[in-house]
């Protein structure tokens, strides 16, 4: 079957366990919405390294096999190889840094990761008719399922503030899409996703997850073809970029900024590093990994 996408009462949506067929590619993917290939198995959260990828679907690997994502090409030359088997591909198309802070936060102490790789922002930038917190407000029916001492438990939990802070916002009318089912519909005016000042605050709470338990992180901005289109970012794009590096700041986390990666590369030079307008190709992805590496080393 092709990519199919199934509702999450927590996250929105998710990729269907099982496996996917788009593309002409052929891949898995876990009850946690772990990419991963069938000749490596499941990702083992017991080898000694861990590192968890989190964004959208230029991490997980638009059009491109699982093998050929840069996730895979770490794993695969990181301390020797001793990483393939630990490698969380959790990047999901169409995720907002959002959904990356609750994704990470539900499953920290189940994949506990010893690196994470955070490139969250594409999506966060995106007008789709809705914010998320809209969406979650209108969509999210985690609260439904939680009652009584528990929910009082749960409620001393970042985890449970953040969703209920999202759950508490104006209900909006209906009629409208989530994101991923506006693919292809016409574009929308009014607010990005997710502000730059939240998103500001979500790579800040990422990282501190992550440092929390001795996780090395890396900020990662993803390269992009303005340049070769001959125009350079926006000024809402830089925004966001600068988000990493002040995170980084704060922090010490790594920051790998790939935004002008292919500033001196022509129009004709895209389809050898994209798939599309913003997705990594096969060569794509290889230099993206090439630049954590070169960071980490």
């Amino acid at each position: 079957m092709g990519l199919t996408m199934v509702y999450d009462p927590v996250l929105l949506w998710r990729v269907e366990a099982g496996r996917h067929r788009p593309h002409q590619t052929d891949y898995l993917v876990t009850d946690e919405g772990v990419r991963y290939g069938e000749a490596d198995g499941p990702p083992d959260p017991t080898t000694p390294e861990r590192i968890v990828f989190l964004g959208d679907s230029s991490v997980y690997g638009w059009d491109v096999d699982y093998e050929q994502c840069f996730a895979a090409v770490i794993g695969g030359q990181w301390s020797g190889g001793a990483a393939k088997r630990g490698i969380f591909n959790a990047g999901c198309p169409g995720y907002s840094s959002t959904q990356s802070r609750i994704l990470l936060q539900i499953n920290l102490d189940r994949w506990r990761p010893t690196r994470v790789v955070i490139a969250a922002m594409w999506s966060d930038m995106m007008r789709t008719g809705w914010t998320d917190v809209e969406m979650f407000a209108r969509h999210s029916s985690w609260g439904y399922r939680v009652g009584g001492g528990l929910r009082q438990t749960l409620g001393h939990s970042a985890l449970f503030r953040l969703m209920a802070a999202l759950r508490g916002a104006p209900k909006i009318p209906p009629g409208r899409k989530l994101f991923w089912q506006t693919i292809g519909d016409e574009t929308f005016d009014g607010p990005p996703r997710v502000d730059p000042e939240t998103h500001a605050d979500n790579l800040r709470a990422m990282t501190a997850m992550a440092k929390g338990i001795g996780a090395k992180v890396t900020l990662l901005i993803l390269p992009n073809t303005w340049d070769m289109q001959g125009k350079g970012p926006s000024d809402e794009a830089e925004v966001y970029f600068r988000n990493f590096h002040r995170v980084g700041e704060q922090t010490g986390a790594i920051v790998v900024d790939m935004s002008k990666e292919y500033a001196g590369a022509s129009r004709a030079e895209m389809p050898r590093y994209f798939v599309d307008e913003i997705h990594p190709s096969p060569e794509g992805h290889r230099v993206i990994a090439e630049r954590i590496l070169s960071a980490w080393r």
